[in-house]
């Protein structure tokens, strides 16, 4: 078994979008005039945590991405500063879009196998359910 990153894992991912979508509906339910106090001390306490670990992986990600690929990209920078002495917004956007994916991929396959495990057990429940409503209707 291995460490990995804390808040990209399964359970962690899964936590900071149930958090996230807890804000979006007590909203929904605030404007329809069906919350109270106590609800929003919660939704506000769970999406504190998942406000955290959202910013935490974020931080640390960029901080391992300094460290590891600085030295790679060192180089680079050094022989487009010296062809031209200033880099544009969009030239520093695209640079900042290469890197992306590097720090981006932890999470998106994390984000790909909830995704999988969640329609996984959907689609079980489907066909767990479906024989008793055959035998039901008759057919």
């Amino acid at each position: 078994m291995s460490a990995g990153i804390p808040g990209i894992g399964l359970g962690g991912l899964f936590f900071v979008i149930s958090a996230l979508l807890m804000l979006v509906f007590e909203i929904v339910r605030t404007l329809q005039g069906r919350s109270s106090a106590e609800r929003w001390r919660v939704v506000g306490y769970q999406s504190g945590l998942a406000a955290g670990i959202v910013f935490v992986t974020v931080g640390f990600l960029w901080l391992l991405e300094l460290m590891v690929f600085s030295q790679v990209f060192r180089v680079e920078d050094v022989a487009a500063s010296e062809t031209s002495a200033t880099r544009t917004g969009e030239q520093a956007l695209v640079s900042a879009a290469e890197l992306l994916p590097v720090s981006a991929a932890p999470i998106l396959v994390t984000l790909v196998l909830l995704l999988a495990v969640l329609c996984s057990a959907e689609v079980l429940g489907w066909v767990v359910r479906w024989p008793a409503k055959a035998r039901k209707t008759g057919g």
